[in-house]
């Protein structure tokens, strides 16, 4: 058996940038995660946060980002991870609503449920051409958990359901 090398410094960390960009510099923040040794970072990336519609990205939240990630990369980071559970709706109604909800699965043509599929990748497909200095994207947060994947009316869906969503939204914002 090898020995596995043993790490001196904690190796990930997750960083809530949006919550905390008007309050903790960036630099501050990364010149600590370099003192602990941080080498990935798990950046809350919200594409509500990120994106108007889902072919328009918010450029100053954008630019923000930009500036936050070019100062992680300079500290040390080598890795970083872009996480989101908030999406676009098509329905107006529904616009900038933060929830990790999603409609029934029906995927016939002109459902609102293939009409958010639609929407879900164009908005991938947004966020990864917009931010080339994200190594890898997490594109749900721990959807097997009840609470990241709910029906739009707050309800749970059944383990099954779940099972076929995520596949769809997987396979959909790696088409992105």
């Amino acid at each position: 058996m090898t020995k596995r090398k043993e790490r001196p410094f904690l190796n990930g960390m997750c960083y809530v940038y949006y919550y905390t960009m008007d309050e903790l510099c960036p630099v501050h923040a990364a010149e600590e995660m370099e003192k602990l040794g941080v080498k990935s970072v798990r950046v809350w990336q919200h594409i509500t946060w990120l994106l108007e519609d889902a072919d328009t990205v918010k450029r100053e939240v954008a630019d923000r980002y930009h500036e936050m990630y070019r100062v992680l990369l300079a500290h040390g980071i080598e890795q970083t991870v872009a996480m989101n559970h908030y999406w676009l709706f098509p329905e107006e109604a529904l616009r900038g609503r933060e929830c990790s909800c999603v409609y029934d699965r029906d995927l016939t043509e002109g459902s609102l449920y293939r009409e958010f599929l639609d929407l879900y990748e164009r908005s991938w497909h947004t966020m990864v051409r917009e931010f080339p200095e994200v190594t890898d994207w997490e594109v749900g947060n721990e959807l097997n958990h009840k609470a990241f994947l709910k029906r739009m009316d707050g309800t749970d869906f059944s383990w099954a359901e779940r099972i076929d969503i995520m596949t769809d939204l997987m396979q959909r914002a790696c088409r992105a």
